[in-house]
């Protein structure tokens, strides 16, 4: 499996433990096929993973994305969609700022070191409302 493969997977199995979402949310890393749900959150490595650093260590620097996305227009009148999203984002920032957040994802193929840079996303267009986390994350490749 390739680093980048390994970071979505242990992200995806460290969200999908949590017990702080709402309503029929999917959780899905970034290359899947799995159906999306009403509501998804996807996590993925965004763009390449960087040079080794240092030479010959494993370790790599790469940018990361969580985004939840919920479309605006849905089947049920009877939900509050925007605060379902709203808690949602809420419960998913409170997951990534968490101190314990680098040692959940890691595991017996990726040690994760540090998460830096951590950036709000929010978004709204005409299909969905999107929130999330933006950061670079700092890891190992273990074999």
């Amino acid at each position: 499996m390739e680093h980048s493969e390994r970071i979505e997977q242990s992200v995806d199995s460290y969200l999908g433990t949590l017990n702080t979402f709402v309503g029929n949310l999917v959780i899905n890393p970034g290359e899947s096929a799995d159906d999306k749900g009403s509501s998804v959150i996807i996590a993925k490595v965004d763009g390449d993973m960087g040079d080794e650093e240092p030479l010959y260590s494993n370790n790599r620097w790469c940018d990361f994305v969580i985004e939840l996305r919920t479309p605006v227009i849905q089947d049920d009148p009877n939900t509050d969609w925007l605060a379902q999203h709203k808690a949602n984002a809420a419960a998913l920032e409170n997951a990534v700022l968490d101190d314990g957040f680098e040692a959940a994802i890691s595991n017996s193929g990726l040690y994760v070191y540090r998460a830096v840079n951590r950036t709000e996303i929010r978004e709204q267009n005409s299909d969905y409302w999107v929130s999330g986390m933006r950061f670079r994350l700092y890891s190992c490749r273990v074999n």
